[in-house]
């Protein structure tokens, strides 16, 4: 009796498999140190297979992009623009943003590119530029949205941007850690205490003296 062929119940997915195995390779080894041969045994392929697809390590990172990071990036925007008041909406877009960051694939790109920042500056500047210029726009317009509002203080909404997203990607670079969760707490906590933290800045109370 003859095996069934690996991915034949699955061929629509093996572009997004390779991506997957191509992301994970490129985060824990860095660009440079992987090969293509590499990512076609974690896959389980041949490099045959990867350039029925693909044709070159630069091609699997413009594909990163297009179609693992910019899809989570709209799902955000979609959450952005959902039901709600705003204080309601940029907490539902946090706690979005940081399940991506810590339970899908999308977690390994933070990852590569603080490992890749400054070997390759001008590609990580590129994947900033497809990625990062998206997510901290979604939250810039977000804030601003709520201060023009009255929901919110004024804030410079390109800094609250930052102040919201940075602590959200650092601690999730180090989420995996039992060592750290220990002593840090667990992320759920984490991303409970900095949403209630951001509303409570943000929110246009009377600031206590």
């Amino acid at each position: 009796m003859h095996a069934k062929p690996r991915w034949k119940r699955r061929k629509q997915a093996r572009p997004a498999e390779l991506l997957e195995h191509a992301l994970i390779c490129f985060a824990e080894r860095g660009f440079d140190a992987t090969t293509l041969d590499e990512i076609a045994r974690r896959a389980g392929v041949t490099k045959g297979t990867i350039y029925h697809y693909f044709t070159s390590k630069d091609d699997l990172l413009d594909h990163l992009v297009s179609e693992l990071a910019l899809p989570a990036i709209q799902s955000l925007a979609a959450v952005a623009a959902g039901e709600g008041t705003v204080a309601e909406r940029l907490e539902a877009v946090m706690r979005r943003h940081w399940h991506l960051l810590t339970e899908t694939s999308i977690r390994l790109i933070p990852r590569l590119i603080v490992g890749e920042v400054h070997r390759h500056p001008e590609m990580i500047g590129r994947l900033f530029e497809a990625v990062g210029r998206h997510i901290f726009g979604i939250y810039t317009e977000t804030v601003a949205g709520g201060i023009a509002s009255g929901a919110f203080r004024q804030v410079d909404p390109r800094q609250a941007a930052q102040l919201i997203v940075l602590p959200m990607i650092s601690r999730s670079l180090i989420s995996g850690s039992a060592p750290i969760n220990a002593l840090l707490g667990m992320p759920d906590a984490f991303i409970d205490a900095h949403c209630q933290a951001m509303r409570c800045w943000l929110l246009a109370a009377k600031e206590s003296a």
